[in-house]
């Protein structure tokens, strides 16, 4: 179990570090975060680090998301962090599984902006994968076989739209998703 779970936050660091290494190109001004998911079942945090000149990483805070994470069960592949940097808000959504919820995190204060449910049959026990487009966030329930979407409004915060069923070959979950026709430049904003 100590195992996966270290495997886990290995390819989750190393993920997020070549995220921040494509985009950094794309970045605002400020200090570049590499962001964690801790996915705990207690009580679940995100924890930002900066990246130092020389490839180290210096932790700068640790955000309660008020919800519960799964200690790192499921599947390793599903991205349990989402960033959104725009001209008006630079926010990190992060996936509660235990709670099956989405916390919001605003980068700039790095403070807690509130957990968002889905509907109240949503599940996550092997991870809820999320990610946006710059003016909605889409999170995949794992247990419900669901794709939940949120409106991604001002502050950090989501209001839950609607679930679609979904479900993979032979009613596998979905435990990856990438967002596509987002024209980026345009509509997205900026990556950190």
């Amino acid at each position: 179990m100590k195992a996966r779970l270290r495997l886990l936050c290995a390819i989750l660091a190393a993920l997020a570090i070549a995220t921040l290494c494509a985009m950094g190109s794309y970045a605002a001004a400020g200090p570049h975060y590499l962001i964690t998911n801790n996915d705990h079942s207690q009580s679940n945090s995100a924890t930002f680090y900066t990246i130092i000149n020389n490839g180290s990483l210096r932790q700068v805070a640790v955000v309660s998301t008020g919800g519960t994470g799964v200690d790192g069960i499921g599947d390793v592949a599903t991205k349990r962090v989402s960033v959104l940097s725009s001209s008006t808000q630079n926010c990190a959504f992060i996936s509660d599984a235990g709670s099956a919820d989405i916390a919001g995190i605003s980068i700039a204060t790095l403070t807690a902006t509130g957990t968002f449910k889905a509907a109240s049959t949503d599940s996550g026990p092997q991870g809820v994968g999320v990610v946006n487009n710059g003016t909605f966030l889409y999170a995949s329930f794992t247990g419900s076989k669901t794709i939940a979407t949120y409106q991604i409004l001002s502050g950090c915060k989501l209001k839950f739209i609607r679930d679609i069923a979904a479900s993979g070959l032979n009613g596998g979950a979905v435990l990856d998703m990438a967002g596509h026709g987002c024209a980026w430049r345009h509509s997205c904003g900026k990556f950190l």
